[in-house]
């Protein structure tokens, strides 16, 4: 869903996203994570509330939600072109430490990124060893 609406054309952007919405209309469950995860990504609830639902369950749940919802935040501010509040959740969703995610490569390559083209360079963005 990320990819094709950080490359695709606006039409092509709604188009993901009402794929996106009747694919989650179609779920049994309504209130899990990832429904909240699809709200989020599709217009439906804010980074706030995204947030706050990824707060949810115990330490290790917390961790892997927070990496997940940061790492979309920043990708939906990316696609607005704000990379200042990219690089912001990007570095949340690093800080996480859940290296098994994609989420969290994702942010590493993308602070890596940014760095190599120059946008608004920050070196603290450089990847973690």
């Amino acid at each position: 869903f990320m990819a094709r609406c950080r490359t695709a054309n606006p039409a092509k952007r709604m188009q993901a996203a009402r794929e996106l919405m009747k694919f989650l209309e179609n779920r049994k469950e309504r209130d899990d994570w990832f429904s909240h995860l699809g709200a989020f990504l599709t217009g439906g609830i804010d980074a706030a509330e995204l947030l706050k639902f990824a707060r949810k369950g115990n330490k290790h749940t917390q961790r892997e939600h927070l990496c997940e919802a940061h790492a979309y935040i920043a990708g939906r501010a990316m696609i607005a072109g704000d990379a200042r509040l990219a690089r912001e959740h990007f570095r949340k969703a690093r800080e996480t430490g859940v290296v098994s995610y994609v989420e969290y490569n994702t942010a590493e390559a993308e602070l890596t990124r940014m760095v190599t083209d120059r946008v608004k360079p920050d070196e603290s963005d450089a990847p973690h060893k």
